[in-house]
């Protein structure tokens, strides 16, 4: 029974996504009406409660954190994306326009999530060693939508910038918050996300010192170390010059842009080699 719930929920949560990034992208390319755009925004809040509830129920009928099969991430950097994006346009209700850049891109990731559903649902979690690495993990998911969606907003500023440029100051362009604040919000996801994933980092290290012996002596050579040191470096970087003055507006939009970008791609051709644990764990070694 909760296995079907969990699917129908998932289905749902995924379906609702699809809608409003269609309805986004109708707007973008059919439709300056701004209703278009708050029914873009309630469906994808619905889709963000609809995954919640698949991501509780699936926890609940097997008792433990469902973190490690490929539809579990998908469906849990979609969710915590959602509830980026809700919170922010909360917050900024006259930045809804940013929708058309953000609901695609998270629609791509959910139509992944769908792909890889089956049979991985309705299979157990593998269960992960102690609380610390339950937070490890959530931190780790919660830092990445961060990124993912600083990386949209550097997009937004590029097109932005480009169409200024071009003095076409009409449709879409109207819409969307201006350069200044479209650089404020670069920043408030980078700030946001740069200390959470130091915060990662540190429990991670408190994880391998306890429970160390799960893996290889050679741990720390391993791809997702490599990627996790680059990352941290990245957005550092970004973060305090950005803070000091240094890097702003265009130049940081198109370094957050490209970077993210890199980033995503080598993330994802190491996991498609299945390289990213290679000599991590101990049974990897």
């Amino acid at each position: 029974m909760l296995t079907a719930l969990v699917y129908t929920t998932f289905i749902l949560g995924n379906l609702l996504l699809f809608a409003s990034a269609a309805v986004a992208l109708g707007y973008l390319w059919m439709s300056r009406n701004g209703n278009a755009l708050t029914l873009a925004y309630r469906l994808s809040f619905g889709a963000l409660m609809a995954l919640i509830v698949s991501v509780s129920l699936r926890t609940a009928q097997w008792q433990l954190v469902p973190f490690t099969t490929a539809a579990d991430s998908l469906s849990l950097f979609t969710t915590l994306s959602l509830a980026v994006l809700i919170i922010q346009l909360a917050l900024f209700a006259n930045h809804r326009a940013l929708l058309c850049f953000y609901l695609p891109a998270l629609a791509l990731i959910g139509g992944l999530s769908l792909f890889t559903a089956h049979p991985t649902l309705s299979e157990a979690p593998k269960p992960l060693s102690g609380g610390l690495l339950i937070v490890h993990v959530g931190l780790v998911f919660l830092a990445f939508a961060l990124f993912f969606l600083a990386g949209l907003n550097s997009v937004a500023y590029a097109f932005q910038a480009h169409r200024l440029k071009l003095r076409k100051t009409t449709g879409l362009f109207q819409r969307l918050p201006s350069l200044e604040a479209l650089d404020k919000n670069l920043f408030q996801l980078i700030r946001a996300g740069y200390p959470t994933f130091v915060i990662t980092l540190v429990v991670g290290g408190f994880w391998v010192w306890y429970e160390g012996h799960q893996l290889s002596p050679t741990w720390w050579l391993s791809p997702k170390i490599a990627m996790a040191i680059a990352m941290l470096l990245f957005y550092a970087f970004s973060y305090h010059a950005r803070a000091a003055g240094w890097l702003r507006g265009p130049k940081l939009a198109h370094i957050v842009c490209y970077g993210t970008g890199a980033l995503i791609g080598l993330y994802l051709v190491l996991a498609l080699f299945g390289a990213l644990n290679y000599n991590f764990y101990e049974a990897a070694g």
